[in-house]
């Protein structure tokens, strides 16, 4: 019988973690390499083997390689953006074939730019947006604007080395709400020429749409919203809730054609604000990779990594199945922190139109431990020592 095993590089977050639990809940041998004994991933009863992660790159790809010889295993996966262009750059040199997008469509993706064009093409609502070159060109536009404004960086991963350099910090993004606090925030990036996009604030929840392409063709939908996020005013997911897929139909639509207009392959999610009231969704950005919620997706039944590995690896297709929505998956540190900050120290909330009912949180988080529907990103009853390890890490943190 063949080797059903892979490689997982990046097993340090949940959504590490929840690859190793979908893989090896199906029979399929993970290896994992973590950065180090912090990584929740090692402590999972369904990884194979853990191992500690080479700091250079030269000595991870020969790590790589030297693990695919012992174990046998033919297969490598990852979950980052940096370490998904790491492995298709170093292909040549690679004993396990990488299961991964390749990094031209991931850098079409990265460049917001370039995708929000995409989007407008195609009938996607976008935020308006601007961007400016230099300091000067902003009084030119000064008159459009409306705020708060949102600033975030095109392409991160482009600006991050050049920032780091001049002690710059790079914020994944940036409320603004008014003038005098854009343009003392904007001056600071003068010295590298490169600007951060200003954009629109966009009202409404979080609506990720979730898709697994491979040749042009879709092997799996799943769609969530969020319902708290950190930090309170917009981020990443703390409480999320799968949805059916008989919901926003049309918009699905528009972001399979979005992914195929990009000619893209592999897991992606479509990230929305959506307003209720208005019945419209905007598009924030795409992200090509495993994301921050696929807990949720796993817990719903919707299992992308499983179908991803046995696409490529085994060239299967998962017998078709719909997943459950109406299922909540929490991500309890964060949602303690965010819960910490709305009834503690609001006045730290970037975004000032936002207001939240101290005890309605509170309640809300109380009682959400009693639902039968819900799940959590790093807890289970069945592999508890990842999340000893994760309540370990965050006690430590808080003592110091």
């Amino acid at each position: 019988m063949r080797n059903r095993s892979v490689i997982l590089l990046g097993v340090d977050s949940p959504i590490g973690l929840t690859i190793i639990r979908e893989l090896g809940r199906f029979g399929i041998a993970v290896h994992g390499i973590g950065w180090s004994k912090n990584s929740i991933g090692l402590y999972s009863k369904y990884l194979a083997s853990g191992h500690f992660r080479c700091k250079v790159d030269s000595e991870l790809i020969e790590q790589i390689n030297q693990l695919s010889t012992d174990y046998d295993c033919d297969w490598i996966m990852t979950v980052s953006e940096s370490d998904i262009m790491l492995l298709d750059r170093n292909r040549p040199f690679l004993r396990p074939k990488p299961i991964i997008p390749g990094t031209e469509q991931l850098k079409a993706v990265l460049d917001k730019r370039h995708t929000l064009s995409i989007a407008a093409k195609i009938g996607i609502n976008i935020p308006k947006t601007w961007n400016i070159s230099n300091i000067d060109q902003l009084d030119e536009i000064l008159n459009q604007l409306n705020y708060p404004l949102v600033l975030k960086w095109d392409n991160p991963h482009r600006v991050m080395i050049e920032l780091a350099k001049r002690n710059l910090i790079l914020d994944k993004y940036k409320y603004i709400h008014t003038e005098t606090e854009l343009v003392n925030y904007l001056k600071y990036f003068d010295e590298i020429s490169e600007f951060p996009l200003i954009q629109e604030y966009c009202s409404g929840i979080g609506l990720g749409q979730m898709i697994l392409m491979h040749e042009g063709e879709v092997h799996l939908k799943f769609q969530h919203q969020r319902l708290a996020e950190w930090p309170p005013e917009g981020g990443f997911s703390t409480v999320c809730e799968s949805l059916p897929l008989g919901t926003h139909e049309a918009l699905m639509e528009k972001s399979v054609a979005l992914l195929k207009e990009i000619n893209w392959s592999g897991p992606a999610m479509v990230e929305y604000r959506y307003d209720s009231e208005k019945k419209k969704a905007v598009l924030m950005e795409i992200n090509g990779r495993f994301w921050g919620s696929l807990p949720l997706a796993h817990h719903a039944r919707a299992h992308f990594a499983l179908a991803y590995y046995m696409l490529i690896a085994e060239n299967k297709t998962m017998p078709a199945s719909s997943y459950s929505a109406g299922i909540k998956c929490r991500f309890i540190f964060p949602e303690i922190k965010r819960l910490g900050r709305i009834l503690f120290s609001a006045e730290k909330i970037q975004n000032k139109s936002i207001k939240f009912n101290p005890f309605f949180e509170l309640a809300k988080f109380i009682s959400d431990f009693f639902s039968i529907k819900n799940s959590y990103y790093v807890f289970a009853p069945t592999d508890p020592k990842p999340f000893l390890m994760d309540l370990y890490l965050a006690a430590r943190k808080f003592i110091r």
